[in-house]
């Protein structure tokens, strides 16, 4: 059982770089309110059955990349203003698709890098398996013990679990998508009365791992305060921390080069699918990181997939399918005739009709893909219904298997 919670908060002086930057913080800066994002899939729909729908197809089917790679650029270089993506088998390249502009009349490749939104859950949930192990913590462990002395626990938030988080069952409900650390806070206080165990695709789930992490790794006692400093400082140090722990021992042992939060030159811009507007940065993230907020290129995702699914070197390879099958960080789970497809979506825009958007697939034979469009997916004429990037993919998947 976790220990009690101690009544008396620890003062803690901070070094002078940690404090400027304290002074200088905004915990929710104009351009991350009122910003368009995915919501998740409805519970419901969460374990999608296609072997039924599936077309006749061989006893033991299988992927036929060939078909694939045209198919999916079919469905999509109509209607984008960009995009890259490459499937690889057992880390292997086995098809690559680039089509349109990244970032003006600079062309798409796969290191270019984009906000990956969403997919930023999957990477927080690598991070967050990672630290539980290290800790000899299980994810069937409760959280509440590892939040900030200083904040109020409201009702069931003691019956959280780490897997509650991770598989969004926790009960937050927030209006829209805010994720600052004053949401969380106030989210927490708010408690989970009657919603604890309930599906609820929220982003405050996610970044309350970015809290947990650094205090579990002993970086942050529970019980610091900072006076009137306290919230922001918690903020600063909280992100820097959770960006190190992600890079040592998810990103790093990847392969990846150092991953955060702030946009970078030659970054993807998000347009609409009609390339009538000018691209739109999202800007620094830092204050939504852990539900959204990484900057990855399609190789830097890959090869974090890659890792964690074959490595052992952010998981043992026998917790990686219980991962997968606990939905940790994931979406969706579409059985097919070949096999689970397991999904991740990502989608971030301003609310005018730019989107960055990224998902990524867990396929069978030891396959992944990783696909970035930095618009919506719609015909070119205005008013045409937006599609799903995610299913066009699940899609062509299933259409092309033999």
């Amino acid at each position: 059982m976790p220990a009690a919670r101690p009544k008396a908060a620890r003062p803690v002086q901070v070094d002078r770089r940690t404090a400027q930057l304290a002074r200088a913080h905004v915990i929710r800066p104009k351009h991350i309110v009122g910003v368009e994002t995915d919501k998740g899939v409805p519970a419901r729909r969460r374990r999608v059955n296609l072997i039924a729908k599936t077309r006749r197809i061989s006893l033991h089917p299988r992927l036929n990349i060939d078909t694939f790679g045209p198919a999916l650029h079919a469905k999509l270089h109509e209607y984008v203003h960009g995009y890259a993506w490459q499937i690889r088998r057992k880390g292997t390249p086995m098809h690559t698709g680039l089509w349109g502009s990244a970032n003006g009349s600079q062309g798409w490749s796969l290191d270019t890098r984009m906000h990956v939104a969403s997919v930023s859950k999957l990477m927080t949930a690598m991070a967050m398996a990672h630290k539980l192990r290290g800790a000899n913590r299980k994810v069937t462990d409760h959280i509440w013990d590892y939040l900030p002395e200083y904040w109020s626990l409201g009702a069931r938030v003691k019956d959280i679990q780490f897997r509650h988080l991770l598989n969004h069952t926790a009960g937050f409900r927030v209006p829209g998508s805010a994720t600052d650390f004053s949401t969380m806070k106030a989210e927490v206080a708010g408690g989970v009365q009657t919603t604890h165990g309930k599906y609820g695709y929220e982003n405050v789930n996610f970044a309350l791992c970015r809290i947990l992490i650094p205090v579990m790794h002993g970086w942050i006692g529970k019980t610091d305060t900072h006076g009137t400093s306290t919230d922001h400082i918690w903020d600063v140090r909280s992100t820097i921390r959770f960006r190190e722990y992600c890079n040592t021992h998810v990103f790093g042992p990847s392969g990846v080069s150092e991953v955060g939060f702030r946009p970078s030159a030659g970054e993807a811009l998000a347009y609409d699918s009609h390339s009538t507007t000018s691209g739109w940065n999202s800007g620094d993230l830092q204050t939504v990181c852990g539900g959204a907020g990484f900057r990855m290129s399609v190789n830097d995702v890959l090869d974090v997939m890659g890792t964690f699914r074959r490595s052992g070197k952010i998981l043992p390879q026998s917790e990686v399918q219980p991962f997968l099958d606990m939905m940790l960080g994931l979406d969706q789970r579409i059985d097919t005739a070949a096999g689970g497809l397991y999904n991740k979506n990502g989608a971030w825009g301003p609310g005018d009709g730019r989107l960055e958007q990224c998902v990524v697939y867990f396929m069978p034979d030891d396959m992944e893909l990783c696909i970035f469009v930095n618009s919506p997916i719609a015909p070119k004429k205005a008013g045409g219904k937006v599609q799903s990037l995610r299913g066009l993919v699940k899609d062509a998947y299933v259409e092309n298997l033999t």
